[in-house]
């Protein structure tokens, strides 16, 4: 039951980024990307805490890392948007 929820979660927002996309002003489709980057933003230093030595190449790294798995959805998105915007120009 959980995977059918997740599933019909992620067509739902998939459907809504479309819906967005396809608005007269282009500002709507850039909605779900731009929420989805500041939360990249705003969890990666909750997610990462500082190790008790202080801060070294392998936490730089882990850090970066972070921040680019959570901006998946960031891509995501904004290639829908790019996608809906340039078939809505033709």
């Amino acid at each position: 039951m959980r995977f059918f929820n997740t599933i019909i979660l992620l067509a739902f927002i998939i459907l809504l980024q479309i819906f967005l996309s396809t608005r007269k002003s282009k500002w709507c489709g850039l909605i779900l990307p731009i929420i989805s980057f500041l939360f990249a933003l705003v969890i990666v230093p909750l997610n990462m805490m500082a190790p008790p030595t202080g801060i070294d190449f392998s936490y730089i790294v882990k850090m970066i890392v972070t921040f680019l798995v959570f901006n998946i959805p960031t891509i995501f998105f904004y290639i829908i948007y790019r996608v809906c915007r340039k078939n809505k120009e033709k």
